[in-house]
């Protein structure tokens, strides 16, 4: 067990590790075996994370520095550009081990695929290359205690 893997399993916190670089990978080939790497690691504590609540961070972490989190970005852009049954495939061998971490990224390629989409080439590089270097793109819902997104309780202050 990893390190990261090992601090994670067995800390009473609920914090996200700091982001570390992530590899680049190559192809669909090199994507199936991370994921079949990640699985095999995010299984061990899968059931006892769910029972407890417990986000996968240390498994998020190691989704990001395998280089899965950035399968879907084109090669013109530095990424592998995989197909889509591969990044399908890369999400059922995940999901399979622990499903909160095949949910958890699903949005950032969602929004990686509309900028590959409908982006201009400067938000395509800062964005593909942000997401290369180890960057995640997270989800933005409700806030806590609210009861749906509508419903706000934050404000914007100007302050100087």
């Amino acid at each position: 067990m990893s390190s990261l893997v090992h601090d994670a399993v067995h800390s009473d916190l609920d914090n996200a590790p700091l982001l570390l670089p992530a590899k680049v990978l190559r192809n669909d080939a090199e994507a199936l075996e991370a994921a079949h790497e990640l699985a095999a690691a995010a299984r061990l504590q899968a059931a006892r994370r769910d029972q407890q609540r417990k986000l996968p961070w240390a498994e998020i972490e190691q989704f990001t520095r395998s280089g899965l989190g950035s399968i879907s970005i084109p090669r013109e852009h530095g990424g592998p550009d995989v197909s889509f049954a591969t990044i399908a495939e890369v999400f059922r061998i995940i999901s399979a081990a622990d499903p909160a971490l095949g949910q958890i990224p699903q949005n950032q390629f969602g929004i990686l695929q509309q900028v590959k989409n409908t982006g201009n080439e400067r938000q395509k590089h800062l964005l593909f290359k942000s997401v290369l270097d180890g960057w995640r793109i997270g989800n933005a819902g409700p806030e806590r205690g609210s009861k749906n997104t509508l419903e706000l309780k934050a404000r914007a202050l100007r302050q100087g």
